[in-house]
């Protein structure tokens, strides 16, 4: 989570608050000496995903200074500044679905700090408040439990060969009619128009 108002900085950033270069960075490695601050992205790094950490902490680190405590942090769902931002993978799981999932919704709203899309507690908070109403709210399709049919073939038959005799040669009408999908509908009209012949 990155704190309102507060700035990130990923291996770059850190390399520069060093005084190194990119490369030399990745050798020394100075995120994993001891005493440097902890990262603030959650999950495994990844194509997308580079690691951050607090720029305020990362500089009293580089600069020799003791290193400030981050604000109290409200995890998603729990009061706290609605421009507190969250990655991808938490917003995964306080949206209880898969991060691939999340990222495949395309949530409108990201932020990209330094190339990591984050959203802010209120972009969160509301996408899962509509995802739940939409699951209270949905009506399944299919049959309904218990039903091997939803409507009886003999009766389905029995209505298209009466409107096929009634002189009904729409295919797309007789499906809406009798309602049942346009590939039904088609098999009972060729089947019937085959008895007639």
């Amino acid at each position: 989570m990155i704190h309102a108002g507060r700035e990130a900085v990923d291996t770059a950033g850190i390399a520069r608050l060093h005084g190194l270069s990119t490369d030399q960075a990745r050798r020394v490695r100075p995120w994993a000496q001891p005493g440097h601050p902890d990262k603030i992205t959650s999950g495994g790094r990844g194509k997308g995903q580079p690691d951050l950490w607090d720029l305020a902490q990362a500089r009293a680190y580089a600069t020799g200074q003791p290193v400030p405590d981050l604000p109290a942090g409200a995890a998603l769902g729990s009061p706290g500044d609605p421009d507190d931002l969250f990655d991808r993978n938490e917003c995964a799981a306080f949206a209880e679905i898969e991060t691939k999932t999340w990222t495949d919704y395309k949530v409108p709203g990201s932020v990209d700090i330094c190339g990591r899309l984050h959203w802010s507690r209120r972009v969160v908070e509301s996408f899962k408040a509509e995802r739940e109403e939409r699951a209270q709210t949905h009506r399944p399709g299919g049959r309904p439990p218990g039903r091997t049919e939803s409507k009886p073939r003999a009766e389905i038959a029995r209505e298209i060969r009466e409107l096929v005799a009634s002189g009904e040669t729409n295919v797309a009408e007789i499906a809406r009619r009798v309602g049942v999908a346009y590939s039904t509908a088609m098999s009972h009209v060729k089947t019937v128009t085959q008895e007639q012949r």
